[in-house]
């Protein structure tokens, strides 16, 4: 197999439906040897949250089988993706811990594969995962990994210019945040709580305007109520 040229991926730069993502993201890892494909997008600071976007190319069975079989079990892919921005092949190593997750993919022809991360400044992480039934050498994979990297962040940045539109990251308010707020909604002044959770007024300040500009809104009163209507008090 040759190595993968970048004028073969189609180039998009305006809001396209996921499907139409996949479906250019699914031509190109055929293109590029690749029977199978997924994309998982997710994001890291909540990973047992229900993902953002799942779609894959796995043989008709596989999903309902994987859910059933499978659904409630760890994932090292993940796991390993959640922890790292490098590729990782697949492997009987990689499955160690589950070993009939590993058979099932040899089954099914997909334990030759290997899964990219992709994590930005947005708090969103994609997880790109590529399988086939040949053998992937070391040189083949090495060869690729320039092209394939690149594919995946294009199609990443795509992903996340259309989740964006109806996706927004969640705020995450540390323990002082919601402590002062809290004082705050029982009406007390920045005084009163640095008394009562003995800080300095200074410091009570500094985490209730970090809260107002986490939750986007102007005054202390506006940051409860917007704290309170996102369930994070």
């Amino acid at each position: 197999m040759g190595c993968w040229a970048i004028d073969q991926v189609p180039h998009r730069d305006s809001e396209l439906p996921e499907n139409t993502i996949f479906e250019d993201f699914q031509l190109s890892a055929a293109q590029f040897g690749f029977e199978y494909c997924s994309m998982f997008v997710m994001t890291p600071a909540n990973p047992t949250a229900p993902a953002l976007l799942v779609r894959n190319s796995f043989p008709g069975t596989w999903n309902q089988h994987f859910k059933q079989q499978h659904g409630s079990q760890g994932n090292p892919v993940i796991e390993h993706c959640l922890r790292s921005v490098l590729p990782v092949l697949w492997s009987r190593s990689l499955f160690a811990a589950l070993p009939a997750l590993w058979d099932d993919l040899c089954h099914f022809g997909m334990q030759h594969g290997f899964s990219q991360p992709v994590h930005d400044h947005r708090g969103i992480m994609s997880i790109f995962c590529f399988a086939r039934s040949q053998v992937i050498t070391p040189r083949d994979f090495y060869e690729k990994a320039g092209s394939m990297l690149w594919l995946t962040y294009r199609t990443h940045a795509l992903l996340a210019q259309s989740l964006l539109t109806t996706w927004r990251p969640p705020i995450l308010l540390t323990p002082r945040e919601r402590e002062t707020l809290k004082w705050s909604a029982e009406g007390k002044t920045a005084a009163e709580i640095a008394v009562i959770i003995e800080l300095s007024e200074r410091t009570v300040n500094f985490h209730i305007q970090s809260a107002i500009r986490k939750l986007g809104v102007k005054n202390k009163m506006a940051a409860v109520i917007q704290a309170v209507n996102r369930r994070l008090l």
